[in-house]
């Protein structure tokens, strides 16, 4: 006999006695097919299988058998492929040799289970239409479902995006510590933010395949100026995103000149002294500017101040400068003026003393003396002749 169940009994009448096997051709789709089943009819019209007397029988009394069909179970684990472990949020599909979307889920933190749904033998295909943040959409997985009853698994790996970000200094291409960073996404929210060390920063497992986002510094490193954004594409082929930001040093030039000539002064000692009275730096000043980079601040305000001036020249007045923030070299002048000569003194004309004052004159004494000398000979000469 043959047919195809319909979920009711079904009957063989007038079955002559003899060796008999039940076989399933084709099981129902989501079940497996059964093993066969031998068994023997007596002339007596007892049915033993196996041995063993059949104890089965519909209402009339006639012998059943009966054949248990297992269910397909299929399960579907959707893992990072790092650490293995189940990945929530992916978009999956199983599709069928015609292309039939045969049921669709989003991933959980436990395998996805089909059951009495897809076909024993089958060939199906697993397709993941989004992943979850930070991770790449895999590629198609194809799946025969197994014939035997056991359980068919099905692993699907997602490798998560990696991207890794370099802050640099743009004269030395050296990674440079201190900076203040951001990662922000297409919708003005911050992802990621850090502060740079010497090794390149790794963002993985966060950012989406395709996405584009924005690199941004919000304080530089003491001495560098703040760089300008940097945008980026996730890639999405599974390669390490790299992406490069370089900062600009803070250049200052400062010059100590003859006030005269505007040659350059060597030989003052001079300092350069921050808001808060510290000092920056100190020198001698040469026969060339003196260079300050990668120290002062982008936009700081900052004191150039003379402690002793080469000889023969005044010290200077303080200098006050702001130091640029577009890049550009900030120049300071400092100019000292020649100590000025002492005039020569000019001899003066003695003056005749006046009657009486001998003045600072010596000659002036000797006539003092002279005439009293006279008044008194003259005295005496007339009172001889009296």
């Amino acid at each position: 006999d043959e047919w195809t169940s319909d979920g009711t009994n079904h009957i063989i009448s007038e079955i002559p006695a003899g060796d008999y096997t039940l076989h399933e051709v084709a099981a129902p789709d989501g079940y497996v097919i059964a093993t066969d089943i031998s068994f023997i009819i007596d002339e007596y019209g007892v049915v033993t299988v196996d041995d063993v007397t059949a104890e089965a029988h519909t209402e009339d009394g006639t012998p059943l058998m009966t054949m248990v069909d297992d269910t397909t179970v299929t399960t579907f684990s959707k893992q990072d492929a790092t650490t293995g472990e189940e990945l929530l949020g992916a978009t999956l599909q199983v599709i069928d040799a015609d292309g039939e979307v045969v049921e669709e889920w989003v991933s959980t933190n436990e395998p996805h289970m089909i059951e009495a749904v897809l076909v024993a033998g089958g060939t199906y295909t697993l397709k993941e239409i989004t992943a979850p943040d930070g991770y790449l959409v895999a590629e198609d997985v194809e799946f025969t479902v197994n014939k035997d009853g056991t359980v068919t698994e099905v692993v699907m790996l997602d490798d998560s995006t990696k991207v890794r970000i370099s802050k640099q200094d743009a004269t030395t291409g050296q990674e440079l510590p201190g900076a203040k960073l951001q990662v922000i996404d297409a919708d003005g929210n911050v992802v990621d933010e850090w502060i740079s060390t010497t090794e390149p920063h790794m963002i993985e497992a966060v950012l989406t395949a395709g996405g584009t986002y924005t690199f941004r510094e919000i304080t530089a490193p003491d001495g560098y100026l703040i760089a300008e954004d940097v945008e980026f594409t996730v890639n999405e082929d599974g390669t390490v995103t790299e992406v490069v930001m370089l900062d600009e040093s803070t250049k200052v030039r400062i010059s100590k000149q003859d006030a005269t000539t505007g040659a350059e002064l060597p030989g003052a000692k001079l300092q350069v002294i921050d808001e808060n009275g510290n000092v920056i730096d100190e020198w001698v000043s040469s026969s060339e500017p003196h260079m300050i980079e990668a120290v002062l601040t982008a936009g700081g305000t900052y004191t150039l101040k003379e402690i002793t001036a080469p000889d023969g020249y005044e010290i200077a007045e303080e200098v006050t400068f702001t130091v640029k923030d577009d890049g550009s070299i900030t120049e300071v002048v400092m100019k000292d003026a020649p100590t000025p000569k002492p005039t020569p003194n000019t001899p003066t004309t003695p003056s005749s003393p006046s009657t009486g004052d001998a003045g600072d004159n010596p000659m002036g004494y000797v006539l003092i003396v002279t005439g009293a000398l006279g008044l008194a000979l003259t005295i005496c000469k007339k009172r001889k002749e009296d």
